[in-house]
């Protein structure tokens, strides 16, 4: 029953599936495609991850997402999806993207922002932000 509730969780928060404390595990197949990597990014650090090595700020709104062993051979045809996790965001008109530059290679580059109405796009450090690769 737990983990019903959790699948159902996780198809509303990333519309794949289902993920456990493990990773994507048995109750995926069950409920739809599983996910190669994901993982929720908070400040610096994973709140919760699969498919990923490591984390590191790169600069002001630059993260860089070291993939793991098993997606490393792949790198060059990964293309996450990215987007704003506003429950642990702060700020308004928020922007979070995959950039194919700026990190090391094996490393998937996120940029993030706040938008100013008439004013300059500023990267920020305070956009939470949610990464899948299918």
């Amino acid at each position: 029953m737990i983990m019903r509730s959790i699948c159902a969780a996780a198809a509303f928060v990333f519309a794949i599936g289902c993920w456990s404390a493990t990773g994507v595990g048995p109750a995926a197949a069950q409920s739809g495609p599983q996910a190669r990597a994901f993982g929720l990014v908070i400040g610096e650090r994973f709140s919760f991850r699969q498919g990923f090595k490591s984390l590191r700020k790169a600069g002001t709104g630059l993260y860089c997402l070291k993939l793991g062993a098993k997606l490393m051979p792949f790198r060059e045809l990964i293309t996450p999806s990215v987007t704003v996790e506003y429950g642990n965001s702060s700020g308004k008109n928020l922007s979070a993207y995959y950039d194919v530059s700026g990190c090391d290679d094996g490393e998937i580059a996120v940029r993030t922002f706040q938008f100013t109405a008439g004013g300059n796009n500023e990267p920020s450090d305070s956009v939470a932000f949610v990464i899948f690769i299918p």
